[in-house]
């Protein structure tokens, strides 16, 4: 579907956005498929020929993300998927996009981060987890540094001082080089 939109002049991101506000309108989103189909929808998303914000993936991957946590046995591996394709994404997101990104997924993405129910063994949490908010950080470092933005995106801050006790030091360590 991509290719084809490509021959039209249609970016490949539009496309992947109306996919999933089309999923969104008509799945449930704690199903096992809907974290698939999150993971590959990310995993597609080309932002050098972005010309919009893709707020209806980043809504599809913020819902996939809250009704999957804490996830079922079977939908453990494909939600660290997830995990590692959204930091992913962080990574090649233009800057105009990721605030967007942060706002919209801060919610899923403070439930993994909290992690209330220890559902990750220590392992993946270090795997999985650490790595997206280590990320998160430095790229909320290129924001304006002001009570705003602190504001704005205190839910996911904050997530790493919530929930399960054996913490990785790299949490701290992540938070602490945005606050200098």
């Amino acid at each position: 579907t991509v290719d084809r939109a490509l021959d039209f002049g249609i970016d490949s991101v539009a496309v992947i956005d109306q996919v999933a506000a089309a999923i969104s309108s008509q799945h449930c989103p704690t199903s096992l498929s809907s974290t698939r189909v999150a993971d590959l929808l990310l995993s597609h998303l080309d932002f050098s020929e972005a010309r919009s914000t893709p707020s209806e993936l980043f809504e599809f991957v913020n819902d996939t993300l809250v009704s999957t946590y804490p996830p079922e046995p079977r939908n453990k591996v494909p939600s660290t998927w997830l995990l590692r394709t959204l930091s992913r994404a962080m990574d090649t997101c233009p800057g105009e996009f990721l605030e967007e990104l942060f706002k919209t997924c801060q919610g899923g993405i403070s439930l993994w981060v909290s992690d209330d129910y220890s559902a990750l063994d220590r392992k993946e949490y270090e795997l999985d987890v650490l790595p997206m908010y280590e990320t998160i950080m430095a790229h909320m470092m290129a924001f304006k540094p002001s009570l705003e933005t602190l504001e704005k995106y205190s839910l996911v801050i904050e997530s790493a001082f919530c929930g399960r006790k054996d913490k990785p030091e790299g949490l701290k360590s992540a938070f602490a080089e945005l606050w200098k």
